[in-house]
């Protein structure tokens, strides 16, 4: 399977942003969503694979974000068993994941949350209304929001071991973003946001 960068990215379409505030939350898309030069990166695969970076013709590993690959709320630990394993030097690519617009606040439907914003449905990522739309588990007053990829086992290395993580790029999947901050979360979660705290059940 062949990945390039160059036919998936527009570059150099960074115009002014335009912002909606929503409470303690704030929606940004790019101009030109709606323009047929901007792309969304959707997963090239179903499960990790092996594919070529076509601009260079190197092999890298490739981890999707899937039921099967992520953890929502919680870190991957010693009992978790690695999706991969791969030698010193490899390349991974992730593909990762925002929690917004798939937290049960905005209703756990990426598309229609995003949508609620203007933002078309052919922009908002397969794998965000998949993992929505699944039964995993994820508990909105206990577990942490993010959805994290991995783990990923490397050949050789020990507990204790230090890794050496080298980032080699770092490609927005999407034309727009989410910044919130919730109640008991985040950044001074007691003092932000000021809005009323919501009861729990």
């Amino acid at each position: 399977m062949k990945a390039s960068i160059k036919d998936v990215v527009r570059r150099g379409h960074l115009g002014a942003l335009s912002a909606v505030v929503l409470g303690a939350v704030v929606v940004t898309v790019l101009p030109g969503c709606g323009d047929s030069n901007i792309f969304v990166l959707q997963p090239l695969a179903s499960k990790p694979s092996t594919i070529t970076i076509e601009d260079s013709g190197e092999k890298a590993a490739y981890i999707p974000s899937t039921t099967e690959t992520i953890k929502w709320g919680r870190l991957p630990n010693a009992t978790d068993v690695p999706l991969v394993t791969i030698t010193s030097g490899s390349v991974v690519v992730f593909d990762t994941l925002s929690h917004e617009g798939l937290l049960e606040d905005q209703g756990r439907n990426p598309a229609d949350y995003f949508g609620s914003h203007d933002v078309e449905k052919q922009y908002v990522l397969d794998d965000a209304i998949e993992i929505a739309g699944s039964s995993i588990n994820h508990d909105f007053y206990k577990d942490g929001p993010h959805i994290v990829t991995g783990p990923i086992a490397i050949e050789g290395a020990m507990p204790g071991d230090v890794l050496k993580v080298e980032v080699l790029n770092l490609i927005p999947r999407v034309p727009y973003g989410v910044i919130s901050n919730r109640h008991s979360k985040g950044a001074l979660p007691g003092e932000f946001p000021e809005t009323p705290r919501p009861s729990e059940p």
